[in-house]
C-alpha cells in the first residue's frame, strides 16, 4: 500500500516539492525527516538568491547552496534552483553599478553559479517576478539600467552554462487570467519566436482564502486551467512553484478553514493532472511552523501548508493524495 506523498508523486511521474530553510537541516531532525520522506523535489528558500550567494561583488558563498544540493543527492531528490535574476532583490552593491558593469556581473554570476551545479539541478528559475500587477515590467535598478533585454540575456547564458537544466520563468500573481498573466504570456511567446531557451513557466500561487484582507484572492480553478493550458500549448513545462494559501483571515472556525484549504489543494491537484505538461507542485515551506507566512508575514495563526506545526499531515495533504489516485475517504 502506498503510504507517502512522495510515493504517490513517483507513481504519477511528477514532482511534489517543498521550499527548504537550509539552516534547519542541521537543527531540526523532524523537519529533515519529513522533507526526505514526503517530497521528491526541493527548492531553496534563500540559499541561492543573490544576497546569500554573493553578499559582495567579488565574494561568493556557496555553503548553504552546497548543503541543499548534497542533501538532495543523498536522498535522490530533484532540485529547483531559485533564482538567478530577481530585479527587486538584487544586493545594494549591484544596484550601484553602471549598466555595463551590471551586464558583466550578470554574466559572471550566471556562469559561476549555473556552472558550479551543472548536471545537478533539474530546473533553474532564471527570471523571477519580472512584472507588476498592471502587467508592466516591475520597477527596479536592473530595469532602469539594463532594460527588459536582461531576461533574454540571462536565459541564453544559463543554457550555455548548463545545457541539461530546464530553464524557467517564475511569476507571482500570474496563475490566473489577468493583466499580469496576459503580459507574461505575450512576452514568453515572443521570446520563444526568437529562440530564447525558455523551457518552462512557474506559477507561484501565493494566495489567500481571506480576500480582500489577504494580498491575492483565491483564483477560480477554471481561470487557472485556461491560463496553464495556453502556456502548455507553447510547449512549455508547467510548475506550481510556491503554493501556500493563507487561511488566517478566512471566515469560519479553524476546522472549517482547514476544509476550505483542503478543497483548494485537492481541486488544484486534480486540475493540473489533466495537463500533460504539468510536472511539479511545490509548497513554499515544509510545515506551518516555519512557513514565511507565519514568520516573515507574522500571521501567527495561519496554516498554509500540507503539514501542521508538529509535522502532522493536514486535510490538504490527504486531498492531494486522493487527487493523485489514493483511495482515501474524505469529508471536506
Amino acid at each position: 500500500m502506498i503510504k507517502t506523498l512522495r510515493e504517490e508523486a513517483d507513481k504519477n511521474n511528477i514532482f511534489i516539492g517543498a521550499a527548504v530553510n537550509t539552516n534547519l537541516l542541521d537543527k531540526d531532525r523532524d523537519y529533515t525527516n519529513l522533507l526526505k520522506t514526503e517530497f521528491n523535489m526541493v527548492v531553496p528558500e534563500n540559499a541561492m538568491k543573490w544576497h546569500t550567494l554573493r553578499p559582495e561583488k567579488d565574494v561568493f558563498d556557496f555553503v548553504q547552496a552546497d548543503k541543499l544540493v548534497s542533501f538532495a543527492e543523498e536522498n535522490k531528490m530533484a532540485v529547483r534552483g531559485h533564482t538567478l535574476v530577481w530585479g527587486a532583490t538584487m544586493p545594494d552593491w549591484f544596484n550601484k553599478l553602471s549598466p555595463g558593469e551590471m551586464n558583466k556581473s550578470l554574466e559572471e554570476h550566471i556562469n559561476k553559479v549555473v556552472g558550479r551545479y551543472k548536471g545537478k539541478i533539474y530546473a533553474w528559475d532564471v527570471v523571477n517576478e519580472a512584472f507588476d500587477d498592471s502587467g508592466e515590467y516591475a520597477d527596479s535598478h536592473l530595469i532602469k539600467s539594463v532594460g527588459p533585454k536582461y531576461t533574454e540575456k540571462s536565459f541564453r547564458l544559463a543554457k550555455k552554462a548548463d545545457p541539461t537544466a530546464r530553464l524557467f520563468w517564475n511569476e507571482w500573481g500570474a496563475d490566473r487570467i489577468n493583466k499580469r498573466s496576459d503580459k507574461f504570456y505575450k512576452i514568453v511567446k515572443t521570446a520563444l519566436l526568437k529562440n530564447v531557451p525558455i523551457e518552462g513557466v512557474g506559477f507561484q500561487m501565493h494566495t489567500g482564502l481571506g480576500w480582500p484582507k489577504t494580498t491575492t484572492p483565491l483564483p477560480d480553478i477554471d481561470s487557472v486551467r485556461e491560463n496553464f493550458e495556453r502556456f502548455a500549448k507553447l510547449g512549455l513545462e508547467i510548475h506550481i512553484t510556491e503554493m501556500d494559501p493563507q487561511i488566517e483571515e478566512a471566515e469560519g472556525s479553524f476546522e472549517e478553514k482547514l476544509k476550505k484549504e483542503a478543497r483548494f489543494y485537492g481541486d488544484i491537484m486534480s486540475m493540473v493532472l489533466q495537463i500533460p505538461q504539468f510536472k511539479a507542485l511545490l509548497q513554499w515551506g515544509v510545515n506551518d511552523k516555519y512557513s514565511w507566512v507565519s514568520t516573515w508575514l507574522t500571521h501567527k495563526d495561519d496554516a498554509p501548508l500540507m503539514f501542521d506545526k508538529d509535522n502532522k499531515p493536514k486535510l490538504a495533504y490527504y486531498a492531494v493524495k486522493k487527487a493523485l489516485g489514493n483511495n482515501i475517504k474524505l469529508h471536506i
